[in-house]
C-alpha cells in the first residue's frame, strides 16, 4: 500500500488579499496554523517541519500534532528538581537534551531517556528513546500546562537521526508509522520538480507565478496518484 497525499489548502501571500496579505514568512506561518486550526478535527494528527516551534503551535490553539525538531532542540520537565536547601524555590524544570552538544569549549551531555525501545523498518532495526512529560523552556511547572513527547529516532541507514515531538501520546507502533507518513509530504514537490520541470518558469506576473506554483503540486498529486 502506497500513501497519496492530497492537497487540502494552499497559502501564499500574493494569492491574499491586501488586507489579508503577509508581509513576513512569520506571519504567512501564523496565518497557515491560523487555517489549520479553524478546521483540525479531533481524529486528525498533523505533521510539521522544524520552522514550526511547539510553542507557537500551541499558543495558536493547535493541539494534535507532531513535529520534527532542530538537532540542538531543548524542552524542560513539567517537574520541579530538588531544591538545594539554599535560596529561592526552583519554578522550572530541569532541562532536556536529546543529544549532546558543544558550546564553545565545553561539552553539555545528553539527558538520559525516560524510554527506549527498538522496532524492525524494512529489515532495519531502528532505536527510538523518548523524553516524557516536557514543556517549552519559558514554561514553569504547572500542572495544567500542555506538555509533549520527544522522541529520538536512530535509524542506521542514516547518519543524523530524527528528532520529533508530540502533543498526544502514542504508542510504540504509531511512532514509526509516522516516521515514515513524514516521507509522503516531500513527495510532490520532488515530482513536480523532477518530472513536470516546474523548479524553473518564466512569468511576467506574481500571481502567475503563484497559480504556477499551485497547479504544479496538484499535477504532482495526480502523477502520485
Amino acid at each position: 500500500n502506497q500513501i497519496v497525499p492530497l492537497p487540502a489548502l494552499l497559502l501564499h501571500p500574493h494569492l491574499s488579499t491586501a488586507a489579508d496579505a503577509p508581509s513576513s514568512t512569520a506571519q504567512l506561518k501564523q496565518q497557515l496554523i491560523a487555517a489549520i486550526v479553524s478546521q483540525q478535527e479531533t481524529d486528525e494528527l498533523y505533521l510539521f517541519d522544524p520552522e514550526f516551534t511547539v510553542n507557537e503551535l500551541f499558543v495558536a490553539g493547535l493541539k494534535r500534532f507532531v513535529s520534527r525538531q532542530a538537532k540542538n532542540c531543548v524542552a524542560r520537565r513539567n517537574l520541579l528538581p530538588t531544591p538545594a536547601g539554599r535560596g529561592r524555590p526552583p519554578e522550572y524544570g530541569e532541562y532536556v537534551r536529546p543529544l549532546a552538544r558543544k558550546y564553545g569549549k565545553n561539552s553539555i551531555p545528553a539527558t538520559p531517556c525516560d524510554e527506549s525501545f527498538t522496532c524492525q523498518e524494512h529489515e532495519r532495526t531502528l532505536t527510538i528513546q523518548l523524553w516524557h512529560n516536557l514543556v517549552c523552556t519559558t514554561q514553569k511547572v504547572d500542572e495544567k500546562a500542555l506538555t509533549f513527547t520527544i522522541a529520538l529516532i536512530q535509524d542506521p541507514k542514516f547518519k543524523e537521526p530524527w528528532l520529533l515531538a508530540s502533543s498526544v501520546p502514542l504508542s510504540h507502533a504509531a511512532w514509526q508509522v509516522i516516521y515514515r507518513l513524514r516521507w509522503t509530504v516531500e513527495r510532490p514537490p520532488l515530482i513536480a520538480k523532477s518530472l513536470l520541470g516546474a523548479q524553473r518558469q518564466f512569468v511576467h506576473s506574481t500571481h502567475c507565478g503563484s497559480r504556477f506554483f499551485a497547479i504544479s503540486l496538484l499535477a504532482a498529486c495526480i502523477l502520485a496518484y
